[in-house]
């Protein structure tokens, strides 16, 4: 798996060299980061409970 992920890391890294990707890409991030937190929540359902 480190193989896929260092084949990754190198193909984004290329890819945000392109303005306009790393433009879409940065614009995005905020989204990503809302989206995993909520991912995150749904997995953590005893903290949850706890908080009510």
């Amino acid at each position: 798996m480190s193989r896929n992920v260092d084949d990754f890391d190198r193909f984004l890294e290329e890819q945000l060299r392109d303005p306009a990707f790393r433009k879409a890409w940065e614009a995005d991030e905020a989204e990503y980061q809302l989206r995993r937190a909520l991912v995150e929540a749904r997995c953590e359902p005893s903290e949850i409970r706890s908080r009510s």
